[in-house]
């Protein structure tokens, strides 16, 4: 069960006045429950549950299923463009004479959900303010996992861009944030790395393990690592 909060804040995180709704909804057992604020909606997505629209008082909007029950869903990211239009990403694994892996991001309209693109992709998600979506992740070649992220256009899903950035021995958890200037800031145990909204250049990178980034109006990064 998640349950859904909506308090007024004032400066400095105190609640200003009563709290205005409180709700549940039902989700995934899995760990893998992801949610994201799309416009004046909450989006929820779940491995088996699919993904739901609800309004800030609970009412649902409009959902979309998840994938056929002989597949195995992993939910990789969830994000949402200014319009309330919302990113899902997902691997699916299935067993056909050995396990099988398919990766897919779509876009989902704001209104009803239905399907404006898909591409044959899946990891972390972030947006820029056009819309541009940008998607990081691990490949794996010659017994090491690869750091790739890519940017995919707003309109179609046409990747417009791909860099690998880091290597490791392991698969690794991926952290993204997107800039004023629509430049990208990716983070993972290997390191953290800004790279150029327009092409995908390595602007800097440092070998600081990462978990969650945030940055503030200047464009400074904030990050949390394991201290071992």
């Amino acid at each position: 069960m998640l349950s859904i909060l909506v308090l007024d804040l004032a400066v400095g995180g105190r609640i200003f006045g009563q709290v205005r709704e409180s709700w549940s909804v039902a989700t995934d057992t899995h760990e893998t429950n992801v949610f994201v604020l799309a416009g004046n909606s909450v989006v929820i997505h779940g491995s088996s549950t699919g993904t739901r629209n609800y309004s800030a008082q609970g009412q649902e909007r409009w959902s979309v299923p998840s994938v056929p029950s002989f597949y195995w869903p992993d939910s990789m990211g969830l994000a949402a463009d200014s319009a309330g239009n919302v990113f899902v990403s997902e691997n699916w694994r299935f067993y056909y004479f050995g396990f099988t892996f398919e990766s897919r991001t779509t876009k989902l309209d704001a209104r009803a959900g239905s399907q404006l693109w898909s591409a044959p992709y899946a990891g972390t998600l972030a947006v820029d303010r056009r819309g541009n979506v940008f998607i990081s992740g691990s490949s794996f070649s010659n017994g090491v996992w690869d750091t790739m992220t890519m940017k995919l256009a707003a309109t179609d899903g046409r990747q417009l861009w791909s860099v690998l950035w880091s290597s490791g021995t392991f698969r690794q958890n991926h952290f993204l944030t997107v800039d004023n200037a629509g430049d990208v800031i990716v983070g993972s145990v290997q390191g953290i790395a800004k790279l150029a909204g327009n092409g995908g250049r390595q602007l800097w990178s440092i070998p600081f393990n990462s978990y969650y980034l945030a940055l503030d109006s200047a464009g400074n990064v904030y990050t949390l690592r394991n201290a071992f």
